[in-house]
């Protein structure tokens, strides 16, 4: 994280919350899907974002707000699931990206 985001004092704090909300999503979802689980990391310019996508076989009937999901929410500036047109299931959460010299809210 500091070789991508050199500007932020904070990159040791986004790649444990990146580690913690993907390992989260991980153990949500590995009752309830099935086939590969995919994680993707994606930077916009203000939000580091982490997504994780497999199978639902349960289709959503398994997706109950649990305790490693309400941790994610707290920890995240937004978060949220959806199903895609693929039928995959997808859980994404959002870090805020503050540069250094900005004081955060």
């Amino acid at each position: 994280m500091d070789l991508l985001l050199p500007e932020l004092d904070s990159a040791d704090s986004l790649v444990d919350w990146a580690a913690v909300t993907a390992s989260e999503f991980v153990a949500y979802l590995l009752h309830a899907v099935e086939g590969k689980i995919t994680c993707e990391l994606r930077l916009d310019g203000e939000h580091l974002y982490v997504s994780v996508e497999a199978f639902d076989r349960c289709e959503g009937a398994c997706m109950v707000p649990g305790a490693g999901r309400r941790l994610v929410d707290l920890i995240s500036t937004d978060a949220g699931a959806y199903t895609n047109s693929n039928g995959k299931r997808v859980m994404w959460a959002a870090a805020e990206i503050i540069p250094m010299g900005v004081a955060a809210a």
